[in-house]
């Protein structure tokens, strides 16, 4: 072959996304070595009291009393959610649905099968079930969603695994297993 020939590039690589990992969570000192107390104003000036009220609200907003990752405010003031008490979602007025003329089809389908399983009476109103199985209530729906990144496809499990263990993060209520 000649010298002169440009020989082609090879194709661009993509890393390999790994679909499962193993994560430890461990309680470490690592937050006590990066407290640093500050020693730039004395706290007799009216500087130094700014600055140890600037540190305060820092190390208040360091401290995590929320844990959920996803939010939402209304205009009314709602129950604070708490690892001891589980208070169900208020009825919220600016609510709005979407719905395809499918949705309204498989509704009105689940609708009839219930009615013949004698769980809907004639009036459409649901009466109250005296008898569960709870292999049906704890059994989990198979998700269909899913979603891409960097070209790999992902299912929505991962997502809400990974909302799991930011929770548990944000509590800062893990021991070591």
């Amino acid at each position: 072959p000649s010298m002169f020939r440009l020989r082609e590039d090879p194709p661009p690589r993509v890393a390999k996304i790994p679909t499962e990992f193993k994560v430890t969570l461990t309680e470490t000192e690592t937050v006590f070595m990066l407290v640093i107390p500050t020693q730039c104003d004395s706290p007799d000036t009216g500087e130094g009291r700014k600055t140890l009220k600037d540190n305060q609200l820092h190390e208040f907003n360091l401290q995590v009393n929320k844990t959920l990752s996803h939010i939402a405010t209304q205009t009314h003031q709602s129950a604070v959610k708490n690892s001891k008490v589980n208070v169900p979602r208020n009825d919220r007025a600016n609510s709005s649905a979407y719905a395809t003329s499918w949705d309204i089809y498989d509704t009105y389908e689940d609708l009839e099968k219930r009615r013949s399983s004698s769980l809907v009476g004639q009036d459409d109103v649901f009466r109250k079930s005296t008898t569960f199985n709870l292999a049906e209530m704890t059994h989990e729906e198979e998700y269909m969603e899913e979603f891409y990144y960097l070209g790999h496809k992902f299912n929505v499990r991962l997502l809400n695994a990974l909302m799991i263990m930011e929770r548990l993060i944000a509590k800062k209520k893990f021991r070591e297993e």
